[in-house]
């Protein structure tokens, strides 16, 4: 989700969200409650540190939603990592429709797992052909596309890798 899409959802501008994601604001109560409103989270979950809450469920269904008319997806989880960012995906790839999505920065990269269906991945002109159970990692630093093939849809677990 880009920062003018979650300014729209939350109706904070985006120059407070720059600011509070350079860490040179320091925002009231208000903004954090509309924020976790447009992301479909919890306060807590924006204000606990992941090493302090005991487990973090989410259930089907729950998760940021950010489908589009080709993928459905929700962020499951977003953490940090020692140099990077993670998020973990939940998509359902639309039988009748296909995306190649854009480069998500240098060094980026996405892991895929197939849970069902099969699916074509990977970056353009470089794609594979997954089925159900297999896995594959590839750069997410370049244009790649997404496309489920055959008959039904495609469900998939992605860890997207976003380097800081």
């Amino acid at each position: 989700m880009s920062l003018a899409e979650l300014a729209a959802r939350s109706g904070v501008a985006k120059s407070t969200l720059s600011q509070i994601e350079g860490a040179t604001s320091n925002p009231t109560l208000s903004t954090p409650v509309s924020l976790a409103g447009a992301l479909g989270a919890r306060l807590e979950d924006l204000t606990v540190a992941a090493e302090n809450r005991p487990a973090l469920v989410v259930r089907a269904g729950e998760g940021t939603d950010i489908s589009d008319p080709s993928v459905g997806a929700r962020i499951v989880d977003t953490f940090p990592l020692a140099h990077s960012t993670a998020e973990f995906h939940h998509l359902t790839l639309r039988v009748d429709r296909s995306e190649v999505s854009a480069s998500h920065g240098t060094g980026s990269l996405e892991h895929a797992s197939m849970l069902s269906g099969s699916a074509r991945v990977g970056p353009k002109d470089h794609e594979v052909v997954l089925h159900q159970g297999d896995y594959a990692s590839y750069r997410a630093d370049v244009p790649h596309t997404w496309e489920a093939v055959g008959e039904q849809d495609a469900e998939v677990w992605l860890l997207a890798v976003y380097p800081k």
